[in-house]
């Protein structure tokens, strides 16, 4: 039979499990630990300038594909209109970003 205790039972969370320490490339052969894949990352530079949209492609990993230069007034010159491939698409590291720019 069972009986019920008089002190509740606490509702913590349960703890994570600590992690597991894994070493990769223990083989002197195949050193996977040295390898760093660095993706580009599609930053979303539309409404940006030209200067400010180098710099996030860079940081991102990528860099300036074709810029093509439309006829545009008021305050969109200067400012990135069309980006492709959109933001937040991974591509191959140095991928290049084609941009329109309103001049």
């Amino acid at each position: 039979m069972f009986t019920r205790s008089a002190t509740p039972i606490a509702s913590a969370p349960p703890e994570p499990p600590s992690p597991v320490p894994v070493q990769a490339g223990t083989n002197p052969n195949t050193r996977f630990d040295d390898f760093v894949y660095k993706a580009c990352v599609v930053p979303a530079v539309k409404g940006k300038g030209l200067s400010k949209t180098k710099t996030l492609l860079r940081r991102g990993g990528c860099k300036l594909g074709h810029v093509k230069k439309v006829e545009v007034t008021g305050k969109k010159e200067g400012k990135v209109l069309k980006q492709a491939p959109k933001a937040g698409k991974v591509l191959a590291p140095g991928a290049k970003v084609r941009i329109t720019l309103g001049k």
